[in-house]
């Protein structure tokens, strides 16, 4: 089954904010970053379920070569990316938005 991928906007906004960080540290850092993240988003559209469940029904994904972490749920046929976000990050953020999440649903 083809998965559709969706960023929410919140990491939509938290992977813009990093690529844009690395990309002021260093030319083609942020675009490196953005393949690593690509590269990561393939991985768990051919196997959705490679990842541990870590908060309710949501995975944790590392990104390589970056101290960042994806969190993602399956939803149907779409896997949907709830955060981007820094490993020193504290886990409440993406952990609200798990909540408000399956709240909305």
């Amino acid at each position: 089954m083809k998965r559709h991928v969706e960023f929410t906007r919140a990491a939509k906004r938290d992977f813009d904010a990093a690529a844009d960080w690395y990309e002021q540290r260093a030319k083609r850092l942020g675009e490196r970053f953005a393949r690593a993240v690509q590269r990561l988003v393939r991985r768990i559209v051919a196997n959705p379920k490679l990842f541990a469940v870590v908060y309710r029904e949501v995975r944790q994904a590392s990104v390589r070569g970056f101290p960042f972490t994806l969190f993602y749920r399956e939803k149907n046929d779409r896997l949907i990316v709830l955060a981007v976000v820094h490993t020193s990050r504290d886990p409440q953020i993406w952990m609200d938005r798990v909540d408000n999440e399956l709240r909305d649903e």
